[in-house]
């Protein structure tokens, strides 16, 4: 059976998506936050799609109670963000 392989989307193309600059994904990348990426050769970055919308769903929240509950904790959140 053929194994489809997810379309692999750049950096540019993953921030407009999430609303977020390239940037913001590099320090994602950094701090491991992000939605899981693969590292082609150097700095040759790419978003698989498939993974991209799970770490997206894993991410839905209904309150901000539920979100505390299970103990998130977000990159800016020691600076008194979320917690």
């Amino acid at each position: 059976m053929a194994q489809l392989i997810a379309r692999l989307l750049k950096p540019l193309e993953t921030s407009k998506r999430l609303d977020v600059s390239v940037w913001t994904l590099a320090n994602w990348r950094k701090t491991a936050f992000g939605p899981p990426y693969i590292r082609l050769k150097h700095n040759d970055i790419r978003y698989p799609e498939d993974s991209l919308a799970e770490w997206i769903e894993e991410r839905k929240v209904h309150s901000l109670a539920e979100e505390r509950g299970q103990g998130k904790e977000f990159p800016g959140s020691r600076a008194g963000g979320f917690k």
